[in-house]
């Protein structure tokens, strides 16, 4: 999360707060720069964190989408295929996986991080599939897309 809303927030209530209390005393000088500092403050939180904040919600909608894709890519690794559909099969997770990456990386590196370590992930049964590279890849799948579920969860709860 940004901070700039905060801050923002605090100095135009700062600069209000002086302004009613020492107005008169103040002078015209002292209630422009109070003005401006208001004023700048209120800038600084529309340009920055209104922004941030979309690209936030930007990112975690691909992210969805992603998942969604995911599960379909999953799902057809599940499903027998024939040897020359592999291949393309293959390199179709590897560019959603990258993909994953980038879009989480536009949260936070340490998001994106702890999607490429999966660390250990139990291998799945799949029924008509014999190819150890299609189930080692479903399998990574399974326990990638349960990560980015629980990604896009935890982010839905802190809006």
């Amino acid at each position: 999360m940004n901070r700039w809303g905060p801050v923002a927030v605090a100095v135009l209530g700062i600069a209000l707060a002086l302004y009613t209390l020492f107005g008169a005393e103040l002078g015209t000088n002292a209630l422009a720069f109070l003005l401006l500092t208001g004023a700048a403050a209120l800038a600084s939180f529309y340009l920055v964190q209104i922004p941030s904040q979309r690209r936030r919600q930007r990112a975690l909608l691909k992210l969805a989408q992603l998942r969604t894709s995911g599960v379909e890519l999953r799902n057809r690794g599940s499903a027998p295929m024939s040897k020359q559909a592999r291949p393309t099969w293959s390199r179709q997770v590897d560019d959603w996986e990258r993909q994953v990456l980038e879009t989480a990386q536009l949260l936070s590196a340490t998001e994106a991080e702890s999607l490429r370590t999966l660390d250990t992930f139990p291998l799945q049964r799949i029924r008509g599939v014999t190819d150890p590279r299609v189930v080692h890849k479903v399998s990574m799948l399974s326990a990638t897309l349960k990560r980015l579920d629980a990604l896009i969860q935890r982010h839905l709860a802190a809006d």
